[in-house]
């Protein structure tokens, strides 16, 4: 990448980050009450859950986790033991 390019691009990022912080206003006259903080908590905590799970899923599945090697063993058989 030519160092023109390479320079435009960091000013680019660096306009782009100074107008994002120019854009936030410096006071907000909001109130978030405890029902409303309690819900923000429990998505976040049900994402980062549900996200961990999903990686776990797929760790099991492309590491071939929870198959045994033996698969030739044959499935219980139910004795039926009423009267006849």
């Amino acid at each position: 990448m030519p160092k023109s390019t390479q320079l435009a691009s960091q000013f680019l990022i660096l306009l782009c980050a100074v107008a994002a912080l120019w854009a936030i206003p410096t006071t907000a006259h909001a109130y978030i009450d405890p029902g409303a903080g309690s819900l923000i908590l429990q998505v976040l905590l049900g994402g980062i859950a549900g996200v961990l799970v999903l990686l776990k899923t797929y760790w099991r599945r492309f590491t071939g986790g929870g198959e045994s090697g033996n698969q030739s063993e044959d499935p219980p058989t139910h004795k039926d033991n009423s009267p006849s």
